[in-house]
């Protein structure tokens, strides 16, 4: 059960995109230069060539790994995946490979090889792909993950919500203001949100003439976090996140209703869950 709760585990992967680029272009700068520098693998062994057309092949391998990894992220923003359990990001990281190492077997012989003849190849190719791309994907997190660290200004504390706070419209006209510590969490439907409120220990509801995105960057920098596509919560509200296998599911002091973090959000939320 530990291990597999291991697995199941969210991981903290940066949905910016910036780190996305970040990721692919030192990836391909990485390996441009060990591959060239230290040629590893007896790699200049594998063909006989000059030192011009060494440089251009081995250069040729470190950029069609960039490339790989450009079209996987394309795929994954496409999917609109924000976040990963371990073992789903395990999955992502084994097929990235294996397409690299396809590719790069191709790429070395010039051409597409009977699949027997690939399926005797591809496993090598898998193992030099692997050891090429570890540390640099490891050296991307912890170098992206330091900076982005270093560049937050705002502290968990200023997030909170305090006094009364302004709800504005879709023509961003302020229709009503409401005392943060009653607020618990905002819920779209369609064109619409309700803003859930305790008051006096009763629930209650406001109808407001906007979307969720439009709330999502006005409370940017407040304890008013989205969670899901249909949900906003107020982190004071907050007494118990439970983890069930793939979901997450928050219960709010004083309200019956469970909030679910979807996946999308769960790797960006679990920065105000655990700051």
């Amino acid at each position: 059960m530990e291990v597999q709760a291991f697995f199941n585990s969210p991981i903290q992967i940066p949905d910016e995109k910036n780190f996305w680029y970040f990721l692919i272009v030192f990836t391909t700068a990485f390996n441009l230069f060990f591959l060239n520098a230290f040629v590893p693998f007896n790699i200049n062994t594998w063909r006989n060539d000059t030192q011009l057309e060494q440089l251009i092949h081995l250069s040729g391998f470190a950029l069609l790994g960039g490339t790989v990894l450009s079209f996987s992220h394309l795929f994954i923003r496409l999917l609109r995946i924000r976040s990963f359990v371990l073992q789903t990001y395990l999955v992502r990281y084994f097929v990235e490979l294996l397409i690299m190492s396809v590719v790069f077997v191709i790429y070395q012989e010039g051409q597409w090889l009977p699949v027997s003849e690939l399926l005797k190849e591809v496993p090598v190719s898998f193992k030099y792909s692997f050891l090429s791309t570890i540390l640099p994907y490891s050296m991307s997190f912890l170098l992206f993950n330091h900076l982005r660290m270093k560049e937050k200004k705002i502290t968990y504390q200023e997030k909170l919500l305090t006094g009364m706070v302004d709800f504005p419209d879709e023509k961003n006209q302020i229709q009503f203001s409401i005392c943060s510590d009653q607020i618990t969490y905002i819920e779209a439907a369609d064109n619409y949100l309700y803003i859930h409120c305790l008051e006096n220990g009763q629930e209650t509801r406001h109808l407001l003439r906007n979307t969720l995105k439009n709330m999502e960057l006005h409370f940017a920098e407040t304890g008013l976090k989205r969670c899901h596509r249909s949900f906003m919560v107020n982190l004071q509200r907050i007494q118990l996140v439970r983890y069930e296998k793939n979901k997450c599911l928050l219960y709010l002091n004083g309200i019956d209703q469970v909030i679910p973090v979807s996946r999308g959000y769960l790797a960006a939320f679990s920065e105000y869950i655990h700051p």
